[in-house]
């Protein structure tokens, strides 16, 4: 027991203070104050982990993989497919780029509706072969047990013929 709360101390400690220099920077406040941001993050994420967020943080992480990877689909469409692969062809460009951002939205709504598509998909698949696979292998066995059970009364013909023949 010793030992594992040890190991969440050293990881939770590296834990509060990264977050801790992290709010200093976010703030921009000075390094001076870095022990007091690691202390708040230490204590916000003792909050939050009592209020039970990590319930929730799968579908955090859902949504951050549905949004992300899109971002860098437009990203090298951008470059491999605009701009032909050819860093000279780059700008900067003031304000949005409604292109790109209205490509990002069309991937995310994409991406969210083709991995639950995927996941039904899938597992229809799964089941189907298992199905399948299960038929057959019981088909496989029931030859098989016909094939014993034929070779055994045959055995057994040869058996009671030379207890006969006797």
């Amino acid at each position: 027991m010793l030992v594992l709360i040890a190991a969440t101390w050293t990881t939770n400690t590296t834990n509060s203070y990264s977050a801790g220099i992290d709010m200093v920077m976010l703030f921009n406040s000075s390094d001076k104050s870095r022990v007091i941001m690691t202390v708040i993050a230490g204590a916000l994420g003792t909050i939050l982990a009592l209020t039970g967020i990590m319930y929730h943080f799968g579908t955090f992480l859902t949504l951050c993989g549905d949004a992300f990877g899109p971002v860098a689909g437009v990203m090298v469409a951008d470059y491999w497919i605009v701009r032909k692969g050819d860093p000279e062809k780059w700008f900067y460009k003031d304000g949005f780029d409604w292109v790109g951002i209205i490509s990002w939205v069309a991937g995310v709504v994409f991406t969210f509706i083709l991995a639950r598509i995927m996941q039904s998909l899938s597992a229809l698949l799964f089941h189907s072969y298992c199905i399948w696979f299960s038929e057959n292998l019981s088909e496989r066995n029931r030859m098989l047990l016909m094939k014993r059970s034929y070779s055994n009364d045959k055995i057994r013909l040869l058996n009671l013929s030379e207890q006969n023949d006797r």
